[in-house]
């Protein structure tokens, strides 16, 4: 997702962070998901 590229991740709270690597990590299933589907697998 190269939206996210630019972001100042050191900025980023330990929540957002998982958050933004399961995003990253899963971007073609993500764009399928409910935000509460994606924060719940997210801290899985």
């Amino acid at each position: 997702m190269a939206f996210f590229g630019f972001k100042d991740l050191s900025s980023l709270s330990n929540i957002d962070m998982t958050i933004y690597r399961y995003v990253t990590q899963n971007s073609d299933k993500v764009v399928y998901m409910r935000v509460r589907d994606i924060a719940q697998h997210a801290h899985e």
